[in-house]
């Protein structure tokens, strides 16, 4: 997911360009606002996206105070509310121990909506050009260059953020020790086509502040290739504004969802998928008799 770059107009107006012409070079490609933080107390608080699905489809699919003498249905009744409540007391145990999970769990699709109600239009004219550009191969390769470019240089600029860095260093390390390399040598994918040569053949790297290091060699020849690109194929700044936001929020939202999903321990995707079958059998029976 150019024309002259104009000066920021400011957040009264709903819409944030980019720094003024007489800046650093690649300082159209810094975004000048961003979400609330996932630890700023004062979002709206979310119900938690998994377990609270299952236990809210409890609450409205099935009755739970017994209005029969059906053995079968009043023993489900007990399971089914022995469960809920042991899944409750599970989340309430994890979340003692990982506050992190809690919080990322209540922060999914913040930034998203942030995005969609600050710089909706700059977003959806992003859309409009790959929309424009499918039956454009080079236009349609040059987009996809330039939001491969961005995701480097926004990931460093967001990690470098303090009101993200706890949750993208969090991130790393889970993945890290999940799938030791998989992400931390993704530094390099675009090597070839920013001109970057090492010395050396790129290889994992450990630590969340060495991964932001490496980005670091390259920020410069990343953010000098972005410019290039957006020159030559006179793609306009509202467009490559709408692809920043755009992968803003799918990296916050995104990073946030990983979190909790590889935090989740097995017992308690176990106990969920035991509560749900047990929850749509009880629900088929007391719809049967009704």
């Amino acid at each position: 997911m150019i024309g002259k770059w104009q000066t920021a107009v400011g957040l009264a107006t709903g819409i944030v360009v980019f720094a003024c012409c007489g800046g650093q070079p690649g300082d159209q490609f810094k975004l000048n606002d961003f979400p609330p933080s996932p630890f700023d107390l004062k979002i709206p608080s979310r119900p938690w996206p998994e377990p609270d699905q299952v236990i809210e489809s409890v609450d409205r699919d099935v009755k739970l105070q017994p209005v029969t003498t059906n053995p079968a249905e009043i023993a489900l009744i007990g399971e089914v509310t022995g469960l809920r409540s042991k899944l409750l007391d599970l989340e309430a145990g994890v979340e003692a121990v990982d506050p992190l999970r809690r919080i990322s769990g209540r922060y999914i699709e913040t930034a998203h909506d942030w995005v969609m109600k600050n710089h909706a239009r700059e977003f959806w004219a992003g859309n409009r050009y790959f929309s424009s550009a499918a039956s454009e191969p080079a236009k349609l390769r040059a987009g996809n260059q330039i939001v491969d470019l961005i995701d480097i240089a926004l990931y460093k600029d967001v990690a470098g953020n303090t009101n993200f860095t706890p949750l993208l260093r969090s991130i790393f390390e889970v993945m890290e020790c999940k799938a030791p390399g998989q992400f931390s040598a993704s530094y390099a994918r675009n090597d070839v086509l920013i001109g970057f040569h090492p010395s050396a053949s790129p290889k994992p790297v450990r630590s969340f502040e060495a991964y932001l290091a490496e980005l670091d060699h390259r920020y410069g020849l990343v953010l000098a290739k972005l410019e290039q690109i957006q020159k030559q194929e006179e793609i306009p700044s509202e467009v490559i504004t709408g692809w920043m936001y755009g992968d803003l929020y799918r990296l916050l939202d995104g990073a946030a969802q990983t979190y909790v999903m590889l935090t989740t321990p097995e017992q308690v995707n176990k106990l969920r998928e035991e509560l749900r079958g047990k929850t749509i059998e009880l629900s088929r029976l007391q719809s049967s008799r009704r």
